[in-house]
């Protein structure tokens, strides 16, 4: 199993370092599309490319690599190195007053976790466990005690009573999981579980699982961009040695594929980019910087006004002057064509989202393993229950 690992991470390292110009780029820095002298057949193709088209190949998921494979040919290899097995889970049999409280959606979620991550007589540790709904099912199918950790003390206390109602033998504590003190509750013969802990509050149940020596370790990561600091720190050896090289705002890539999000959202985001984009042009020309320069996440409340609110708001912010005479349908106009370009920037980019979230998952694999672990990788549900459908399952080797 090592060997395959590190060979799949190996090939993962090889492509997504020939290719980082392609990926490892902000596409709001460019006012033109990139490319051009590197690779002159993909930048004339993708000038050819309505909003329509884009929309269209972004939605065949992995099909797209087959479009653009002849612009860039090594990315043939994504479909074998990005295709994880679906982890046949087994059907649990739980109490319908288990998820009276939880939305459907992520009663779903939390249900699949379950059904797929093999429970012994091991306790649990549930690891950012909010209300404790997944520790809730676990607890009271298996009829095993756990010990359920976050920060938050009203989320501990709404799983506290949520425990009550069913008896589940479970215990809260809030704590701020990031610091040293919680050690005191990983033991030995812990099995931990964490479904979609963010960033470094899943490489940190790692880190310390493994000193520990935790029995077993399920995990199903998140928002890989929720560090503290401004690069990422791989985890297994291999990544520590591999010459990818990756910022924050890299790692945000692979969480882009958002299946889950309403309509309504989706539409509030479009607008939210326009007028980004388009006060990104009066900035330009306002102070003569030719990078993107970062506005605060802008209220929804605000998306529903006009764009000369935005433009108000958002130049309080970033110190900048409004005249009287700012020409708003202009900057709109601006805006749409150039959100056409980065229409096609990302369109490539998005080419390389799973490979990249697939090479994290095997840096934290190969950890895993490298600590000595038997480590199961795979899909612990389809895509439209949720994006982030990858689980790391880890049992300590005999």
């Amino acid at each position: 199993m090592y060997q395959q690992a590190l060979s799949r991470f190996n090939d993962l390292t090889h492509i997504l370092s020939k290719y980082r110009s392609y990926w490892q780029l902000i596409p709001f820095d460019y006012l033109d599309l990139p490319w051009h002298a590197e690779n002159p057949k993909l930048w004339t193709w993708l000038n050819t490319q309505t909003r329509e088209d884009i929309l269209t190949h972004d939605s065949l998921d992995g099909r797209l690599s087959d479009i653009l494979a002849p612009f860039l040919p090594e990315i043939k290899a994504f479909k074998r190195l990005i295709d994880l097995p679906s982890l046949v889970g087994h059907k649990t049999t739980y109490a319908p007053s288990l998820n009276r409280y939880v939305p459907g959606r992520k009663w779903a979620q939390i249900k699949a976790f379950a059904d797929t991550i093999p429970v012994s007589q091991n306790r649990i540790l549930e690891w950012c466990a909010g209300k404790g709904h997944l520790g809730r099912l676990l607890s009271s199918t298996y009829e095993i005690p756990v010990i359920s950790l976050d920060r938050d003390e009203s989320l501990c206390d709404a799983g506290r009573i949520l425990a009550r109602k069913v008896q589940a033998p479970m215990t809260f504590h809030s704590i701020d999981i990031r610091t040293p003190a919680t050690a005191e509750y990983i033991h030995r013969d812990q099995h931990a579980v964490a479904l979609h802990a963010c960033g470094d509050l899943h490489t940190t149940l790692l880190r310390l699982a493994i000193e520990k020596q935790c029995a077993a370790i399920s995990i199903a990561p998140c928002c890989y961009h929720a560090i503290g600091g401004q690069v990422y720190q791989p985890l297994s050896s291999m990544g520590v040695k591999s010459d990818l090289h990756l910022r924050r705002f890299d790692l945000k890539l692979p969480v882009q594929e958002q299946v889950t999000a309403p309509l309504r959202v989706q539409r509030l985001r479009e607008v939210q980019l326009h007028w980004r984009l388009a006060f990104d042009l009066y900035q330009r020309d306002v102070t003569g910087c030719r990078t993107y320069q970062h506005v605060p996440t802008v209220q929804e409340g605000l998306l529903k006004t006009d764009l000369k609110s935005l433009f108000a708001w958002a130049a309080s912010k970033c110190n900048l002057p409004i005249s009287g005479s700012v020409d708003y349908q202009t900057y709109e106009l601006r805006a749409k064509a150039r959100r056409i370009i980065i229409s096609r920037i990302e369109l490539i980019r998005h080419i390389f989202r799973r490979p990249l979230e697939i090479w994290l998952i095997m840096d934290r694999a190969l950890y895993l393993m490298e600590h000595g672990y038997d480590v199961t990788v795979g899909e612990f549900c389809p895509k439209p229950v949720t994006p982030r459908n990858m689980l790391i399952h880890a049992q300590k080797s005999a």
